[in-house]
């Protein structure tokens, strides 16, 4: 098996294409791969401000508004729920 990966890996030699052996699997090729370019630090702050200027102009959710006229039992909830999944507008 030795014999073959390094014949070839003389064959792939100066390709964008190699052979890499991998420990207590066997062996997987890899093609013209790009080093990962760092990731930036998510910005919770910039998305949670970015979120509430896209939601703005929208309806409350349909949960909030019957909280406010009222609907605040569990029972009364998840009947809102089912209903509301159940209704397609």
């Amino acid at each position: 098996m030795d014999v073959h990966l390094a014949h070839l890996r003389k064959i792939l030699a100066g390709s964008q294409v190699s052979i890499e052996t991998v420990t207590g699997v066997g062996c997987k090729l890899m093609a013209g791969l790009m080093p990962e370019k760092p990731k930036k630090p998510f910005e919770i702050d910039l998305a949670v401000e970015r979120l509430r200027a896209a939601v703005g102009p929208l309806p409350k959710a349909a949960m909030f508004e019957l909280a406010e006229e009222g609907f605040t039992s569990l029972f009364e909830l998840i009947v809102a729920c089912v209903i509301s999944i159940r209704t397609q507008k």
